[in-house]
């Protein structure tokens, strides 16, 4: 089998296409093509794949459908082909590529996809501004996230009419847990681990990526608000994990509300020291907790809903509450002390 999305496209000679692709070949993948061009081959045994493919639009090209054809390796060979049909002339809706650090005031448009390569940072004093009804989407090959770093500042102010929604690269029907990482807001204020403490999920950190904590009391990361986050979360190792949405020492000055997390790879959400309060809450089919809180958090959550998939469980039991306080049973301050109210499990 062969999906492609999108299904319809139009762009000007010169101007990019991309395309997410996914197959599936019982006995192994050995080619798929794009017209008669190979766009990629197996060397492996490959049973099922999702990837993008960046078409640049020729400068003769005539409108005509773009056929996307999967072979397998069988002796007598077994193809499957779909096609996206493609109008030369109107500009279509540009899929952006980001896949390096932000360190400059950024915005991006409701009139182009993002597409999210490996981690991605936003650093102090940057600020990204989200417009309403943007589509973000991590890419499932190299795991895709979205991580603000403390001092720099999101700006995500979706409506109800037109929510902001972070989601999987892949094709629609070909979405999963954990196909990308998720969206990771980290700040300036208290936990009581270290003023520099990673965040859970991050490798490697460097420099100030990856890093939270500090003596603010008026932290202000920003604003997260009618948004959507689906098919992101992933468990690198135990106790190591991205979520859903993570949030690192963020202040109450932050404003996050209206948020629902969806087939989260590990929890929905995860709070890690911080004070900011958050309400409106909907965690959709996570596969581990729904709302953990560790490391000294003391925010309040009001009005949350909790609805889980009895097929799909982490190891550890899943619970629409964790709760520790730095997870070794220490005495450590400021201690776990959130407050929840009106939640719905």
């Amino acid at each position: 089998t062969i999906t492609v999305t999108p299904s319809t496209a139009s762009q000007l000679p010169g101007g990019k296409v991309t395309f997410s692709i996914a197959i599936t070949a019982e006995a192994g993948a050995a080619s798929v093509k794009l017209n008669d061009t190979e766009i990629k081959s197996y060397a492996t045994e490959t049973k099922a794949d999702a990837f993008t493919y960046e078409y640049t639009v020729p400068a003769a090209a005539t409108s005509g459908d773009l056929n996307f054809t999967v072979t397998d390796k069988q002796e007598t060979p077994k193809t499957a082909t779909t096609k996206s049909a493609f109008t030369v002339g109107t500009p279509g809706k540009e899929t952006v590529i980001v896949d390096a650090t932000i360190t400059a005031n950024t915005t991006w448009s409701a009139s182009k996809f993002y597409l999210l390569k490996g981690n991605i940072y936003v650093q102090s004093p940057a600020e990204l501004t989200i417009e309403p009804g943007t589509i973000i989407l991590g890419d499932k090959v190299t795991k895709g996230a979205l991580i603000i770093s403390r001092g720099a500042k999101i700006h995500a102010k979706g409506t109800a009419a037109a929510p902001i929604i972070f989601t999987s690269s892949a094709p629609k029907g070909f979405r999963n847990y954990g196909d990308w990482g998720g969206v990771v807001i980290l700040g300036n204020e208290a936990n009581n681990q270290s003023v520099n403490q990673t965040i859970e999920g991050i490798s490697a950190a460097t420099g100030d990526n990856g890093k939270y904590g500090g003596t603010s009391t008026t932290d202000d990361s920003g604003e997260l608000y009618y948004a959507r986050i689906e098919f992101g979360g992933i468990a690198l190792s135990t106790d190591n994990e991205l979520n859903g949405l993570t949030l690192g020492s963020v202040g109450k000055e932050s404003e996050i509300h209206h948020m629902q997390v969806s087939f989260s790879g590990d929890d929905s959400f995860e709070w890690f020291g911080g004070t900011v309060n958050s309400e409106y809450l909907v965690a959709y089919r996570g596969f581990d907790d729904d709302f953990d809180t560790d490391f000294g958090f003391t925010g309040n959550v009001q009005y949350g809903a909790i609805f889980r998939d009895p097929n799909f469980a982490d190891k550890s039991g899943s619970n629409a509450f964790e709760s520790d306080n730095d997870g070794s049973s220490t005495s450590n301050a400021p201690k776990t002390a959130p407050k929840f109210a009106n939640v719905t499990w």
